[in-house]
């Protein structure tokens, strides 16, 4: 009974599973005139089941079942004729149960391997592709036109197939872009920090354009850097703005350099030393200055020693002090302040490893805790509040930014964020984010109307990188540990580091295991098991049964039924 209701919930719920009509035309003597051509391909899996292994098309390790090729079918024919051509022409067999829900594909069998819904894990079943979009539509329903191009394929987890399919290609766009446009990179935000952050954690670890920014990092220190002490190779690069050692951290630990030991210089010390007004240099450039130290230090684990819990103490609790009462932070550290979506999302990137639990909370354990979680939780609240109808932000009354909006996505992504189907907040900032990206460059623009500029695009690319990470299970942006130990890869640093338990069983605030109940009855905001009633009849918002009306004629969003 359980398999039968996690097979109907993967059918309707996810609306990717595929639906067969009990009749269908047989086109066979169609006349030429009728005719069109379209492409198939088939991409199918091993039955390994739920053992930890994970298939899909946006990680493109799935196994051809059969090679790309044109399919001549009625041009009035549907996906499911095509899929029906195709397999049996091809030697293999499909099967299509008929349960309370209607009739769906439950699985398609080649070479005696036959895989379906919920083979490999709950999350596990068939999807396809019309022209690279996903449709919402059954295969019976689905109608075709010359030159479309169809990919059926298997998938281990519909979440990562169904979300990462709108940045697949924007994605390595974005990188492309900053490759061509900076060509000699610089010490700077703009063509230098931001760019390499994007390139090297998007994986795209380029050996000539790395060095070719180490050696201007280099040149910058020897030639413009405020002040290095011969002695020690303490560095500090501008006299007021402590936040341009901070962003060179962050890109040199991207690069798996060691920001404390980078050609003989020191660029990590200058944010521990006292300003002796009972704080350190960070508080000069206010809430975002003590944000990115914090983050800088994090990145690499840096500062393990007394001084450096003691600073990051000082950070925790001057983050805190300066929050608005009512959630969130602004650049002027007001308690009564409007918040930015900017400040914000930074703050909310550099309390992630403490909110997720994924590093000790500095000073008391559990009081700190207990306040930074308050305080991302108010924050998130207050995120939702300042998105706009178009799913982006902006500074108060400004326009919508890329910026602004990209800021949020690696906070959301940071906090390992996860979307509920009444309210896809981070969905639809992504969404919004893509509305800048100019498809012929790859680049990004900074408002609707501006023309693609690097600024833009890089910050794009970062949010895209960190939406990337969080949907195929990789750490956030920000957090690059990993990269300072020495031929570890990212996976046997988690393996070190963290509990292993799979991502749907495991909370990334609370660090703990979640319910065993099935997916479709795990609610991931409350953490527990939600009633046993068919997905369809029940409201994810209200905790409610709802009226017994089929799928496709009811709203999940107004609760009624559509007419």
């Amino acid at each position: 009974m359980m398999k039968q209701k996690t097979r109907a919930f993967l059918s309707l719920l996810i609306a990717f599973a595929l639906a067969l009509a009990t009749a269908h035309p047989t086109w066979a003597g169609a006349a030429d005139s009728d005719a069109i051509t379209v492409s198939f391909t088939l991409l199918g899996d091993e039955a390994h089941g739920d053992n930890g292994e994970r298939h899909t098309y946006a990680e493109d390790n799935l196994t051809t079942w059969i090679e790309t090729q044109d399919v001549v079918i009625d041009s009035e024919a549907t996906l499911l004729d095509a899929f029906e051509q195709t397999l049996a022409a091809n030697g293999l067999t499909w099967d299509a149960p008929v349960s309370e829900y209607g009739a769906y594909i439950d699985s398609v069998t080649k070479d005696g391997v036959t895989i379906g819904g919920g083979t490999n894990g709950m999350m596990s079943g068939w999807l396809y592709l019309v022209n690279d979009e996903s449709p919402w539509l059954g295969v019976s329903e689905q109608t075709l036109r010359q030159g479309d191009r169809i990919v059926f394929h298997y998938t281990d987890d519909f979440n990562i197939d169904s979300n990462y399919l709108p940045i697949r290609s924007a994605f390595p766009d974005a990188l492309d872009y900053l490759q061509a446009q900076i060509t000699a990179p610089t010490v700077g935000s703009v063509g230098g920090e931001w760019a390499a952050i994007a390139l090297n954690r998007g994986n795209r670890k380029d050996a000539a354009w790395n060095a070719a920014y180490l050696d201007a990092l280099e040149s910058y220190i020897q030639t413009k850097a405020h002040a290095v002490d011969p002695d020690t190779g303490e560095v500090t690069l501008h006299r007021n703005y402590i936040t341009d050692n901070e962003r060179v951290i962050l890109a040199l630990t991207a690069m798996g350099v060691d920001a404390t030991q980078f050609r003989g210089y020191d660029l990590v010390s200058a944010l521990l030393r006292p300003d002796g007004d009972g704080g350190y240099a960070a508080k000069k450039q206010g809430v975002t200055g003590v944000a990115y130290a914090l983050l800088a230090l994090n990145s690499g684990n840096y500062a393990s020693s007394e001084d450096g819990a003691a600073f990051r103490i000082w950070c925790v609790n001057y983050l805190m002090e300066h929050k608005i009462n009512n959630g969130g932070w602004d650049f002027t550290g007001s308690s009564t302040g409007t918040a930015d979506p900017d400040v914000t999302s930074i703050v909310m990137c550099a309390l992630a490893p403490y909110y997720l639990a994924e590093l000790a909370s500095p000073g008391d354990a559990a009081e700190e805790k207990s306040i930074v979680v308050d305080a991302i939780s108010q924050a998130i609240t207050t995120l939702q509040d300042l998105q706009r109808n178009s799913g982006g932000f902006g500074y108060a009354t400004a326009a919508d930014s890329s910026e602004s909006t990209a800021e949020v996505i690696m906070a959301l992504t940071a906090i390992g964020y996860v979307d509920t189907w009444d309210n896809p907040f981070l969905g639809n900032a992504v969404a919004n984010l893509l509305g800048y990206r100019d498809e012929a460059t790859g680049g990004f623009r900074h408002e609707a109307d501006d023309s693609v500029n690097i600024m833009a695009s890089e910050k794009a690319a970062c949010a895209l990188v960190a939406y990337s990470r969080h949907l195929l299970g990789g750490n956030a942006l920000y957090d690059m540990r990993h990269s300072l130990e020495a031929g570890t890869t990212r996976h046997q640093y988690a393996t070190k580091h963290a509990p292993r338990y799979t991502a749907k069983r495991l909370s990334r605030r609370t660090a703990e295991c979640l319910p065993t109940c099935a997916a479709e009855r795990f609610s991931w905001r409350t953490a527990e098991c939600l009633p046993t009633c068919a997905a369809e009849r029940f409201s994810r918002r209200t905790a409610e049964r709802l009226p017994t009306y089929a799928a496709k004629r009811f709203s999940r969003h107004t609760a009624k039924c559509f007419p």
